[in-house]
């Protein structure tokens, strides 16, 4: 008798699920409808964006003359966690802030 009750029951609770339940039209306006107007585009972000602080060499300084000369060899200093980060002058990182350290040449 309990095996009856409880086929019952889970028919019932099956049955009840599979009922044909009336679902209401998309509206124009509703972002599912293919009718909806498209979203406006986002500006872009400047979260990451970086700037460059440093001013071009000037003619008379002496680190800008031993860096235009090919047969001097030029220090290069570079991010510890970003090596594409790279500077003829000790400096900060602009992605993370860190020092600049010495490259082995």
């Amino acid at each position: 008798m309990n095996r009856i009750v409880a086929y019952t029951i889970l028919l019932v609770a099956l049955g009840g699920c599979t009922a044909h339940r009336e679902v209401a039209p998309l509206t124009p306006n509703h972002p599912a409808s293919p009718e909806a107007a498209e979203a406006p585009a986002l500006p872009a972000s400047e979260t990451l964006r970086v700037e460059s602080k440093t001013a071009p060499p000037d003619e008379n300084d002496a680190a800008a003359t031993r860096h235009h000369n090919p047969g001097a060899a030029k220090p290069a200093y570079s991010c510890p966690m970003h090596s594409e980060i790279t500077s003829a002058t000790a400096g900060r990182c602009p992605k993370c802030g860190m020092n600049l350290t010495l490259k082995a040449p």
